[in-house]
């Protein structure tokens, strides 16, 4: 009788650590990345140009150029993770100590909205179940 009951509890130990596996919430990481640049101008220069023209009259032009620009560029990258929650659920259910006579229940659960969820179970008395759980 022991020796059932600790099998019953190291399979249902294995089969929770394999369906955790399967089915733990995945984490979702995002990154977002923010760009800045900043544009200076700092090179002027300033020609001036004197033109003589053949009736003798003189003009003065003064023509100023921007030449040099400089980018300046800031890069911030942060690391958003975000825990995605489980939708489905196992369960595996009896109604006595393992043994002779003892009823097992398998059943799924799926949350469809916030808190509620449908229910399916069958268990080896050959009985069928559906139902709506809600999650408080």
């Amino acid at each position: 009788m022991i020796k059932q009951i600790a099998v019953s509890l190291v399979v249902g130990a294995v089969i929770g650590a394999l369906i955790h596996a399967k089915y733990a919430a995945p984490v979702i990481e995002t990154k977002v990345e923010t760009k800045e640049v900043e544009v200076v101008r700092n090179n002027i220069i300033t020609r001036t140009v004197e033109v003589t023209r053949p009736d003798g009259t003189k003009e003065v032009q003064v023509v100023t150029e921007d030449r040099t620009v400089r980018k300046d560029t800031n890069t911030v990258s942060e690391s958003v993770k975000e825990v995605k929650p489980k939708n489905w659920r196992v369960l595996l259910l009896t109604n006595s100590l393992p043994g002779p006579g003892s009823v097992y229940t398998l059943g799924v659960e799926y949350r469809f909205l916030g808190p509620l969820s449908a229910v399916g179970t069958v268990n080896t008395d050959r009985q069928f179940n559906i139902g709506l759980s809600y999650e408080f």
